[in-house]
């Protein structure tokens, strides 16, 4: 492994034996965030049970003075990393979740003012390393990110009004954390699974029926800032080809050029058209449910935006079974919503699988030569009309 190889060192993070020779515990990878020639980041879990067990990253010798500063920034906090020089001249760096070297500062601050008393790891629910954590614990579920957020909370009020969502318990403010809610989110925690984990048709169409209630928002009802946040543009079909691309020819040179093969293929971006507001990520595991009430809950409005519905409900049918997809939209007309065109709607899905291409890399999994390799196929399929465009 040259210190040039991103493909070697994210091959070193996906291999569990030599992950945990790496930082001195049985672990294996969780999420992986990849800057070509500058760092490669992961979240660590352990190898019996998966719970979180901290992270690493391995920096590039251009990078190599982001140790020395987690480094210090964790001592500032009361705890420590350890890094190690490796033979190829990478530097490799770890620590526990309090000393992420970008959400540390944000996890102290939000412990400091009783948000995050008396959390354990095992309470994580996720944690993109350098990004993100989510925490659920007692009846409350703690969002916390690494950059400043400010129109989260008004946003997800604003859809309160409209839609089931979990409540918004709001963050302590004072003078010194009149910035914390830009950062940290307290919901109420709501519901014993999502549709990705249990499918079900009934909830599947009371789910359709509170996005058409979501779409049903006029622009003209949210105040001034907060509709000029949810103007700006999503990634097209291009952007996402060129990040994908990117990223793949730093690792897999064939799968590059698969990509870029079905690029012509794509068309015009399907979300043109008439702009609502839109979920942005709208897939079965963003709708929590009771199963003792037949409750159901619309989570994770973080890709929120002004857009096309057909948008969401691409993006929802990319992910879910064909019966649960079809409910979703009975449920989406019954309400107000309206079904658009099966060719738009093929594009759609098209579009919302491009996006989630990279997943199976992003998401640590060993495998995920052959999974992205499929999904090439899948996504082929369905721009040529050869194959089925909902599971």
């Amino acid at each position: 492994m040259t210190a040039r190889s991103v493909s070697a060192a994210v091959e070193t993070l996906l291999d569990p034996t030599a992950l945990s020779e790496l930082v001195d515990q049985p672990v294996r990878a969780g999420r992986l965030r990849i800057k070509p020639g500058v760092s490669v980041a992961v979240s660590l879990l352990r190898r019996g049970d998966g719970a979180p067990a901290g992270w690493a990253r391995l920096l590039w010798p251009v990078s190599r003075t982001k140790a020395e500063s987690s480094r210090r920034r964790a001592e500032r906090l009361g705890l420590s990393t350890a890094q190690r020089l490796l033979p190829d001249g990478l530097l490799v760096e770890h620590g526990p979740i309090p000393a992420d070297p970008r959400l540390g500062a944000v996890i102290d601050r939000a412990h400091r003012h009783g948000v995050l008393e008396g959390w354990e790891p095992e309470a994580v629910l996720r944690h993109n390393p350098l990004r993100r954590l989510v925490v659920a614990y007692g009846d409350r579920v703690v969002k916390l990110s690494a950059a400043p957020r400010p129109h989260d909370r008004e946003l997800h009020l604003l859809v309160q009004r409209r839609l089931a969502v979990p409540e918004d318990l709001g963050v302590p403010t004072d003078r010194e954390a009149p910035a914390l809610g830009d950062h940290v989110r307290v919901l109420r925690r709501v519901g014993d699974s999502d549709l990705a984990t249990r499918p079900d048709e009934v909830a599947s169409r009371a789910a359709g029926g509170l996005l058409a209630a979501l779409h049903s928002v006029d622009a003209r009802q949210v105040p001034v800032d907060l509709r000029r946040h949810l103007e700006a543009p999503a990634p097209g079909p291009d952007d996402l080809v060129s990040v994908h691309a990117r990223l793949l020819e730093s690792l897999d040179t064939g799968l590059a050029r698969r990509l870029r093969a079905l690029h012509p293929l794509l068309g015009p971006d399907p979300a043109r058209g008439p702009r609502v507001l839109i979920h942005g990520d709208a897939s079965p595991d963003q709708v929590l449910v009771d199963r003792r009430g037949q409750r159901v809950w619309w989570t994770d409005f973080d890709r929120a935006r002004f857009g096309s519905p057909v948008a969401d409900l691409g993006s929802y049918l990319a992910e879910a079974g064909s019966l649960e997809g079809e409910a979703l939209l009975t449920g989406y007309v019954a309400c107000g919503g309206r079904s658009p065109e099966p060719p738009q709607l093929r594009q759609a899905v098209a579009v919302s699988r491009l996006a989630r291409l990279v997943d199976p890399l992003r998401g640590g999994d060993p495998a995920w030569r052959e999974r992205v390799g499929q999904r090439l196929d899948d996504l082929a399929d369905v721009l040529e009309g050869a194959g089925p465009w909902r599971h």
